[in-house]
């Protein structure tokens, strides 16, 4: 059975806030403003997305850079949970349970 103390639930509780801070970058929304001047939230599907980001801007380059920078948001948000978070714990099972929390 495994006991959760405050040393080893802090990395369970602060794993989703990063990657809910990391991930809440509006992305698309900055590059279809920046680049076509239109407000993607009225455009389109109504959505901050690639896709909408795509039909406003294009696919290439802007859909593709939205896209691209998406995906390293992510994976910034997990190499910072997996890296520096999760190995202060101190417990080896904890990594792979705050990477999944945090994506």
């Amino acid at each position: 059975m495994i006991t959760l103390t405050i040393g080893i639930a802090w990395p369970f509780i602060l794993s989703p806030i990063i990657g809910l801070l990391i991930g809440s970058f509006p992305t698309a929304y900055i590059v279809t403003k920046a680049v076509t001047g239109i407000d993607p939230r009225n455009f389109g599907s109504g959505s901050v997305s690639t896709r909408n980001t795509i039909r406003a801007a294009g696919l290439f380059p802007w859909g593709a850079v939205t896209f691209a920078v998406d995906v390293i948001k992510g994976a910034f948000a997990a190499a910072i949970v997996e890296y520096l978070i999760a190995p202060l714990a101190g417990q080896e099972w904890i990594t792979e349970y705050c990477v999944i929390l945090c994506a």
